[in-house]
């Protein structure tokens, strides 16, 4: 009984065994049942977007930075254009012109040409050296044409309308004659094309303009205005840093001379003139009044960038004080190159001295200096007469002569005032003679002698004040120095200012008494080529003079001196080929032979 119940048992569990294998068996070989979907196997795999594309419509408009630059300018008209003959429509166009303390309130769609005050403008010139250009679709609303420098974004805009639209035309022409029509495309956002721009390489003083820097303590916009004239000449842009930020290097010091001694602080600062001072690479510019930074820096600039550039331009400013005007078209940068002395008499020298001007191109100059008291001043005229006559003129060879053989010991003299060339041959302005008034014409500046041995250069109005204290007096036409060596009038822009006409000139240093008279040849390409007014000015300067007085100059400018055999001879080159019969000179005598 126990065997069978121990043994049934067993069954039971074998069958209950193989049951349960059975049914793992018919589970494990069943299809598998669908996973379940959920929201985020959905979003784990990611999608991407396509880039948009859109048209140029006339809902656009072409802005560029209010200032006019002829690159910027030709660069919008060039992008107007390319849609125009894509299109048949021209687009709308403006300025970033922003009135003062307003917000910036871009159109609704734009074609940005150059640096405009647009952040998409801003982001993309940041990135630039001078030298190059982009173009760059920003969004369906701004499209950016931009350059380092105003050059680069004119490149830029030909590249954005040939590689976009294959558009092409001649630029440089006033015609603007189609080399391609161009088809219409699409853009597409974030595209961006790199331009690299060809530009000329200024070399200044040996170095690289793209290695300069300025250093400065001003805030000013003229200095703004300086880099970017650098800027756009050859693509170098300057960094701005401030003294204690420079450490060595090529560098602009604007504004003072970190390189001292320097005597510049000496020389008289005016409305026109300011100094460098060059130590190879390291170049200062100092100027006296903040209302002249414009002017300085601009003239400077003018000085640096050749009219013509190059592919490479070498310039130089010469090492040491240079005195420098703001009116870079009226002087004509002298450097002298030869000075010889020769002494006439105790306290009386004669100068012979040549200058090259910033060409390169001769400038002869021949010069007497008299010491307070060497000599003085006499009054030539025709005949050695005591008042001028109507009709007769001389040259002053024969008028020194003639004054010579009264007993009078001429040691000098130049031709001096204006007069009635193709009239009566007398002066426009006024002659004493030894104290009598030989010609009465009173409308002119003049200089004059007293009878206290004392030197004026005074205007036409002052004559009655000292017309009882003078003994000698020439006229001339205008006055160039007065006041310690300040300029005074130099008749800007006019043509006796500014073309280089043969000279005849004098002046004085107000401390030392010292005279000083020059004669200066022009009209003569090949052997000298005149000079302007702030030509006269850098030369008396020279002199030390503080005064100045311009004389009658072109054919009638003469000089002569008594050389050390007692001859009367002519030293400069007359530009009429021979000396001029003229009506008044300015001699220089001795009391003795």
């Amino acid at each position: 009984m126990a065997s069978h119940q121990k043994t049934s048992l067993t069954v039971r569990l074998l069958s209950l065994i193989t049951a349960l294998l059975l049914i793992i068996s018919a589970v494990s070989c069943s299809p598998a049942a669908p996973a379940e979907t959920t929201a985020e196997a959905t979003t784990s795999e990611e999608t991407t977007e396509a880039p948009k594309s859109f048209e140029i419509n006339k809902s656009f408009v072409i802005v560029r930075p209010d200032k006019d630059d002829p690159n910027e300018i030709a660069a919008m008209q060039l992008v107007n254009r390319c849609i125009k003959s894509i299109t048949g429509a021209s687009l709308g166009v403006a300025t970033d012109f922003v009135k003062s303390g307003e917000e910036v309130k871009p159109a609704e769609y734009e074609i940005l040409i150059g640096a405009t005050n647009r952040k998409e403008s801003l982001e993309a010139t940041a990135s630039l050296n001078g030298d190059e250009g982009l173009y760059r679709i920003a969004s369906e609303n701004v499209i950016v044409i931009a350059g380092g420098c105003p050059a680069a974004t004119l490149e830029a805009a030909i590249a954005f309308c040939k590689d976009i639209y294959e558009y092409e035309d001649d630029v440089s022409s006033p015609e603007h004659k189609v080399i391609s029509a161009g088809t219409p495309a699409e853009l597409t956002v974030g595209i961006e094309a790199p331009v690299s721009v060809p530009m000329p390489s200024i070399i200044l003083n040996g170095t690289d303009l793209k290695e300069y820097k300025i250093v400065t303590s001003l805030e000013d916009k003229a200095i703004t205005a300086f880099a970017t004239a650098i800027l756009n000449a050859c693509g170098a842009k300057l960094q701005i840093i401030t003294p204690e930020s420079y450490t060595d290097g090529a560098a602009f010091f604007l504004g003072y001379v970190p390189d001292e001694p320097t005597d510049h602080v000496s020389e008289p600062f005016d409305a026109y003139s300011f100094y460098t001072v060059a130590n190879g690479n390291r170049i200062s510019v100092d100027w006296k009044k903040p209302a002249t930074a414009s002017s300085v820096l601009g003239s400077l600039a003018k000085e640096i960038i050749p009219a013509e550039l190059k592919n490479v331009n070498n310039v130089t400013l010469r090492d040491g004080m240079t005195r420098m005007y703001t009116l870079n078209n009226e002087y004509n940068m002298l450097t002298q190159v030869k000075k010889t002395e020769q002494k006439l008499a105790d306290g009386i020298n004669y100068w012979y001295i040549e200058y090259a001007d910033r060409n390169g191109l001769p400038v002869k100059c021949y010069a007497v200096t008299v010491e307070n008291g060497a000599g003085r001043l006499y009054a030539g005229i025709p005949n050695d007469a005591a008042t001028e006559v109507s009709g007769v003129t001389s040259t002053t060879m024969n008028t020194i002569r003639a004054t010579a053989a009264n007993g009078i010991n001429v040691i000098a003299g130049f031709n001096s005032g204006f007069f009635d060339l193709g009239g009566t041959g007398l002066s426009r302005g006024l002659v004493v003679k030894e104290g009598v008034v030989a010609a009465p014409n009173t409308e002119r500046p003049f200089i004059a002698q007293m009878k206290d041995g004392s030197i004026r250069i005074l205007n036409a109005s002052n004559y009655t004040a000292y017309k009882h204290k003078i003994q000698t007096a020439v006229a001339g036409n205008i006055i160039l120095m007065s006041a310690g060596g300040k300029i005074a009038s130099i008749a800007q822009g006019t043509d006796m200012a500014v073309t280089r006409h043969p000279r005849t000139a004098a002046g004085y240093n107000s401390e030392t008494g010292e005279i000083v008279i020059i004669e200066i040849d022009g009209r003569q390409p090949s052997v000298s080529n005149g000079a302007s007014y702030l030509d006269l000015v850098t030369i008396f300067r020279d002199f030390g003079c503080t005064d100045l007085i311009n004389l009658d100059g072109g054919g009638s400018s003469t000089a002569i001196i008594k050389d050390s055999n007692g001859q009367y001879v002519l030293k400069n080159s007359p530009s009429d080929k021979s000396m001029r019969k003229v009506q008044d000179n300015i001699l220089i005598i001795t009391e003795s032979k």
